[in-house]
């Protein structure tokens, strides 16, 4: 066989690292292989050969869902927390609704014979 004097065009990683940043979100990685997923990001990235990078390629797969799935779930906890929060101030604001007005500090209404008798009256 003879061998082709051209030139390969291989990406850097970092080239590579940031087309598949874009690319991860936009594909199925739940039903999409990893030889499919490789293929795509080639096309991606003008039909380069991207063979000699796919030690690379599945490792950095890795840590962008590792990070996606890191982000999902401070997002989740976030909106947790959230929800907690305005749980509490719900049943803040329905305790304080629910307080009755009363007891030995409410101002009462007393006839005027008792009044009278209690040394309170006119």
């Amino acid at each position: 066989r003879l061998k082709s004097n051209k030139m390969v065009n291989i990406p850097s990683e970092d080239a590579i690292h940031a087309k598949m940043e874009k690319l991860v979100p936009k594909v199925n990685v739940e039903t999409m292989t990893t030889k499919q997923f490789i293929s795509r990001l080639s096309k991606k990235m003008g039909n380069a050969d991207l063979s000699s990078r796919k030690k690379f390629i599945k490792a950095t797969l890795t840590k962008i869902l590792d990070a996606m799935e890191m982000e999902e779930e401070e997002h989740k906890s976030k909106a947790s927390l959230k929800k907690e929060e305005e749980e509490r101030e719900r049943k803040i604001d329905v305790k304080k609704k629910s307080k009755r007005k009363g007891g030995l500090s409410a101002v009462k209404e007393v006839s005027n014979e008792l009044a009278s008798f209690l040394g309170k009256g006119n």
